[in-house]
């Protein structure tokens, strides 16, 4: 999956650090949730679309951290 190889690169290199909460500047709670909010903007999926496909996922969590992370 292409989230695994985003999170092996963060791991490298920490970049997720700079998705911080908007308000309180905390990180992400969960890493997944946030590379695939991400990546559906950069392949321009959509977060709906992006939803339908993972499984566990919601259009209403990918929207709120997307509001308040990216």
């Amino acid at each position: 999956k292409i989230t695994e190889l985003l999170l092996e690169v963060d791991e490298w290199t920490g970049f997720t650090r700079h998705f911080a909460h908007l308000k309180s500047g905390d990180p992400a709670k969960d890493k997944n949730l946030l590379l695939t909010t991400i990546l559906a903007d950069a392949i321009n999926l959509g977060l709906t679309k992006m939803a339908e496909s993972c499984p566990g996922t919601t259009y209403a969590k990918l929207a709120w951290l997307q509001a308040w992370h990216i």
